[in-house]
């Protein structure tokens, strides 16, 4: 039988769940601007009704319900895009690296549009077929000497700079390493907290929402699944 605090009890229930939507729409609004932040929704149920179906249930016309129940408060997210997404913020940065790396050759040998790689050697072998045509001429002489020095400073240059872009090379991938371990670690020790929370029965949205940002970041750097 329904005793006199039933009506009390279904409004306390409605309370408690647009409570918990009101202050969950508070933490999404609050979270606008986060990175890596996913929206969450309350998700609710009814609770089960009075009576259930038995010998010994009351003579009543049907069932009565007793109101809502909080199920789970969800992230809204697409376990199929986040993969998605990861393998393409992986394509592209191989590509921006690769463009990177394009820039800084196109750069050193001043090419495609300065007078780089490409003038210096064309003036050597036109120098050089003006020697052979006037073998006896010094000032066609002279006039391969110095394009040939010119052409050797700036082959030297660019050596030069290719070392050094190694070098730079070198102690940016150390960095790039460095930077992938510590987004590993911290995976990792998220996972380990999201598991103990997840035992509980409860949703690390929060916690679930980092993992994924960082899993999005490492993959910018290596090809990870």
């Amino acid at each position: 039988m329904i005793n006199s605090f039933f009506g009390l009890e279904m409004g306390k229930r409605a309370l408690s769940y647009f409570r918990q939507g009101m202050d969950t729409a508070g933490h999404n609004i609050a979270n606008a601007d986060v990175e890596g932040y996913s929206r969450q929704r309350v998700e609710a149920s009814s609770t089960t009704p009075f009576t259930e179906p038995g010998l010994a249930r009351p003579a009543i016309p049907g069932q009565i319900g007793t109101g809502v129940k909080m199920d789970a408060i969800t992230h809204i997210r697409s376990e199929f895009l986040d993969k998605q997404y990861q393998e393409e913020t992986t394509l592209q940065g191989y590509w921006n690296r690769m463009e990177e790396a394009v820039d800084q050759v196109e750069m050193f040998v001043q090419e495609p549009n300065g007078e780089g790689f490409k003038i210096a050697m064309d003036n050597y072998w036109s120098a050089l077929q003006e020697l052979q045509k006037r073998p006896d001429d010094s000032s066609t002489r002279v006039n391969l000497v110095e394009t040939t020095k010119n052409m050797t400073t700036f082959l030297d240059q660019l050596i030069t700079n290719y070392d050094q872009y190694r070098t730079s090379l070198n102690e940016d991938l150390k960095l790039k390493v460095q930077e992938a371990n510590d987004l590993i670690d911290q995976i990792a020790s998220l996972n380990t907290t999201i598991a103990e929370i997840e035992g509980l029965g409860q949703n690390a949205n929060d916690l679930v929402d980092q993992r994924i940002l960082k899993v999005e970041k490492l993959s910018e750097l290596i090809d990870c699944k």
